[in-house]
């Protein structure tokens, strides 16, 4: 009687132990059932991942590095080549801005010298105007006027872009330098008192032609040449105070 009660006690207790486990290990396996499903998803997708996107960069990565040489190639060279007409630091264009340098500055200076050397002093027997001044101011003025306006000359043909421009710009200070050169000629040493008067008139009217003209290149060009200007009107004023006053 004691083994069946015993034997009886020890089923339902070995029963339950074995359900305890089964029902504590049913988890566990669930979780060990799915840890792989999830690695294996996760590395499935990780795999299909990787290779779509690294069979198309390993794909497109081959004909880019293939066509890359050739493309690069090309572009150089037209760059270079912009680069090398573009560039102000070349042999060619400092030799031009050179000669254009010589020429605008040191034809102003040397016109300025010859015509300060065909000018001079007014004859004393003149009766001078009012606010005439003393001899020797004539000379230092017109010296550093004519310096001034040759290095502002020079100064708004490079600021001047268009070509066409450029050239008219030249060519109307061109012909200011020449009316201003030959009027100390007529007026001091060939004492054409009215025929300088009138030639100084053309002097003034070609002066404000290119200051107007500077003003559009260059702001510091305009205000030189419109102080150049306004000593030419003052010059005009004593002429023709001088023609009146004597002839």
């Amino acid at each position: 009687m004691s083994t069946k009660k015993k034997t009886g006690r020890s089923k339902p207790y070995v029963g339950k132990g074995r359900v305890k486990a089964s029902a504590s290990k049913s988890p566990v396996k669930q979780e060990k059932d799915e840890s792989p499903q999830t690695e294996t998803i996760k590395q499935t997708n990780t795999s299909t991942n990787t290779r779509t996107i690294t069979k198309p960069q390993n794909e497109q990565s081959e004909p880019q590095s293939g066509q890359s040489e050739p493309q690069s190639r090309v572009k150089k060279q037209p760059s270079g080549a912009v680069a090398r007409e573009q560039t102000p630091e070349s042999n060619a264009t400092k030799r031009r801005h050179g000669l254009i340098a010589l020429g605008v500055i040191g034809g102003t200076i040397v016109v300025g010298i010859i015509a300060t050397l065909l000018g001079g002093p007014l004859d004393e027997s003149y009766t001078k105007p009012p606010a005439y001044p003393p001899e020797w101011l004539f000379p230092v003025v017109w010296t550093i006027l004519y310096i001034s306006i040759g290095i502002v000359a020079y100064i708004a043909y490079l600021s001047v872009g268009d070509k066409t421009k450029r050239n008219l710009d030249i060519m109307w200070y061109g012909i200011h330098l020449f009316f201003n050169f030959m009027w100390p000629l007529f007026y001091f040493t060939l004492n054409w008192l009215i025929f300088a008067c009138i030639w100084l008139l053309f002097v003034v009217i070609t002066a404000i032609i290119v200051t107007y003209r500077y003003y559009r290149a260059n702001l510091a060009s305009g205000i030189v040449f419109t102080i150049y200007t306004i000593w030419l009107i003052y010059a005009l004023y004593l002429s023709l105070a001088t023609t009146i006053i004597n002839v």
